[in-house]
């Protein structure tokens, strides 16, 4: 992640593998598994770790972002 620059953190994250799905992009983007969004949770913690677990309205928005082709917006 770098601060104030969304597309080199995009494009770090693009090419960041789990368990050999991209963590963000692609068909299979491991951010969902990570966030507990889909099961299972890609052998890793649930992120993110407590206390800062993130609200429905949220991970419905990232799930909405990932459906819809994760796109670099």
């Amino acid at each position: 992640m770098v601060d104030n620059d969304p597309t080199t953190t995009y494009n770090n994250l693009a090419k960041y593998p789990i368990n050999g799905n991209n963590y963000v992009g692609g068909t299979t983007p491991a951010i969902e598994c990570n966030l507990g969004i889909t099961t299972p949770l890609c052998g890793l913690a649930q992120m993110p770790e407590a206390p800062g677990a993130l609200g429905s309205n949220v991970l419905t928005a990232i799930s909405t972002w990932v459906q819809c082709g994760s796109p670099n917006n």
